[in-house]
């Protein structure tokens, strides 16, 4: 969280465009923003937590970001570098992947973490990535090249898929499906759609990409002996029992059955040692520390069950703000931070490029300019809606 704080500070720093003007944040979305972190700094306060110093650096050091990024005569560049920087870091993993974390048959896929979870997570969020890319490109882009472009990030998103699938996480498989929807929806919406060369291209790519990437993991790391295996690895397998001699010991000693610990009991314990101060660190839950294995429930109990008031009108802000805004990225990131946050440990302070692209995307929301051209919509509606009330109530008098 500190190493975040220092990293948003610089940034806030070498995006000062101009002389800093005056920006309000009297809207409801920066006045639930700030309540809920306020909460959490209250809660810090009174009980040390696990994940410490959240609310302070959202306050002070997001709120200095959000600031300077409102005051940007190009705004939604953060968004763009935001997409680029997982762009760019995508290829290190996938060749990271390829020669040093194997997949094994029966075992699920962590990749670069020590759970599949988390992975999932990131293959999620690397999927939106790139299918927001390909979004622009198809329907906004007036760029020569935007073919090629499109071929290239239509492999990120099939490599991205493959290895999501790998890790057999069923909640982000379906907010996968929910994104690729979203996004067949506003194509159409847009009546857009693939050149038939580049959809054929993008095919073909895509199916040697996932041929290359699949014997990769699953044979490259044991042929060259080079396969990594961390201390805090936790694999998971959907067998009861897997065979011990086509399976790494150190590996073996580290594998548990799918269905080991139910995430029922883990909510039900969670729910009993919840209080209106917060709690210190993670519970035991069959002799194991355990996250809560939601969003709602985990929040409510780092921080306290009032938290959760500021807490749910905010996501249902941004959810709401997101729809309104129209563009791809935002709404497929808020509906999948919404899937997700139901049975994963998502509330984890910047440790998934879905929480970082959800919490900070929500700042170019925060200027009044946008909320106040909100109420003239909102204020045309209704006025619309009396004339005609009133017009037919003079000719019914009439």
């Amino acid at each position: 969280v500190l190493l975040f704080a220092v990293i948003l500070i610089f940034i806030g720093i070498f995006s000062w465009e101009r002389p800093l003007q005056y920006v309000k944040w009297n809207s409801i979305l920066p006045i639930t923003w700030f309540f809920l972190w306020t909460g959490a700094c209250i809660s810090d306060f009174v009980v040390s937590k696990y994940f410490k110093f959240t609310g302070y650096v959202f306050l002070f050091v997001v709120g200095f970001f959000f600031f300077v990024w409102n005051n940007m005569e190009r705004p939604k560049q953060i968004r763009n570098d935001m997409i680029r920087g997982l762009e760019l870091t995508f290829p290190v993993v996938l060749i990271f992947c390829m020669f040093f974390r194997q997949k094994i048959e029966g075992i699920c896929y962590n990749g670069i973490y020590h759970q599949r979870n988390d992975m999932a997570l990131y293959t999620l969020m690397i999927l939106i990535a790139f299918l927001s890319k390909i979004f622009y490109y198809m329907c906004f882009s007036h760029s020569k090249e935007k073919e090629k472009w499109n071929i290239l990030y239509s492999v990120g998103t099939t490599a991205s898929l493959y290895l999501l699938w790998q890790t057999q996480v069923k909640v982000c498989f379906v907010a996968a499906i929910v994104v690729i929807i979203l996004f067949l929806y506003m194509l159409r919406k847009e009546r857009k759609g693939y050149m038939k060369n580049t959809a054929a291209f993008a095919l073909i790519g895509s199916i040697l990409a996932v041929l290359i990437l699949h014997i990769s993991i699953t044979k490259l790391p044991g042929v060259l002996h080079s396969n990594l295996v961390y201390k805090k690895d936790c694999f998971d397998t959907v067998y009861e029992k897997l065979p011990s001699e086509n399976v790494d010991r150190i590996v073996l000693k580290k594998t548990r059955p799918v269905t080991e610990i139910h995430k029922k009991a883990i909510w039900k314990h969670y729910i009993r040692k919840m209080n209106s101060l917060g709690n210190e660190n993670r519970l035991l839950v069959q002799e194991k520390r355990t996250m809560a294995h939601n969003g709602i429930i985990e929040m409510a109990y780092r921080y306290g069950i009032f938290i959760l008031i500021p807490y749910i009108a905010l996501l249902w802000i941004c959810l709401y703000r997101a729809i309104q805004d129209g563009g791809y990225l935002v709404q497929a990131t808020a509906l999948s931070f919404g899937i997700v946050m139901m049975t994963q440990n998502i509330e984890q302070p910047f440790a998934h490029p879905l929480w970082i692209v959800f919490y900070l995307g929500m700042g170019i929301w925060f200027k009044e300019e946008d909320s106040g051209r909100n109420m003239e919509k909102i204020e045309k509606y209704i006025c619309g809606g009396l004339e005609k009330l009133s017009g037919k109530r003079k000719r019914r008098l009439q």
